[in-house]
């Protein structure tokens, strides 16, 4: 029914051919999409998100079909039974919600834009030397793109600016380094061992401290 339709009841008594027609214009509420919107921005292409929407009045599987259709491929998805639907974003994407009667005719329509920032990565990291001894310091080097942030773990160190870092272990440790883009994912490179071995303590004694020339004596270390 559209506004200003007339609803009729005819009033029939018995076999009598006189009628009592009562009239009265229908006032129809148009359907309206409300906050279309997925639950958060800045998405890392790859990941999921949820779209979720509400209506000023509700639909019915009976009368209405609602489908969420993609401007990246086109894809069509059923959503008449539900108000959110999950969905990876490969990158930015327009997602258009539709609600239609069953002759097809359209009769809201709503659109939500996603943007995406593409997932840091690490191209390369590498530690060296393999094995120190002391205070002797390893210097760490990468390659990272699309990284807003590096941090040299374990030891928490803010390498964002930097390609390289060099700085001493005081035990063995797995070194590795942690690339986050702007939308807060993180990627983390493999982890290189290097070992720590203490610095030496040796002792070097003699069992004599005053010889003449020609005598024996014991060293011991």
């Amino acid at each position: 029914p559209i506004n200003g339709t007339l609803a009729t009841i005819r009033l029939l008594n018995g076999a009598c051919e006189n009628t009592e027609v009562i009239s009265t214009p229908l006032t129809v509420e148009q359907l309206e999409i409300l906050d279309f919107q997925p639950d958060r921005d800045n998405v890392t292409e790859g990941e999921s998100v949820t779209l979720g929407w509400t209506y000023n009045h509700a639909i019915s599987p009976t009368h209405h079909v609602a489908t969420l259709t993609n401007s990246r491929d086109g894809s069509a998805l059923d959503v008449t039974s539900t108000t959110y639907q999950q969905v990876t974003v490969d990158g930015p994407t327009t997602y258009t919600l539709t609600v239609t009667d069953k002759s097809g005719r359209i009769i809201a329509t709503e659109t939500t834009s996603v943007a995406t920032v593409p997932p840091a990565r690490i191209d390369a990291f590498d530690a060296a030397p393999p094995q120190v001894c002391g205070p002797q310091p390893i210097t760490a080097t990468w390659s990272a793109t699309n990284a807003s942030r590096l941090t040299l773990m374990p030891m928490g160190v803010d390498v964002t600016s930097a390609s390289s870092h060099t700085l001493p272990i005081d035990g063995t440790q797995a070194v590795y380094l942690v690339a986050e883009n702007e939308a807060g994912h993180k990627v983390e490179s493999p982890r290189v061992t290097i070992t720590h071995i203490p610095t030496p303590n040796p002792t070097f004694t003699s069992d004599k401290t005053n010889i003449r020339q020609g005598d024996a004596l014991t060293l011991t270390w």
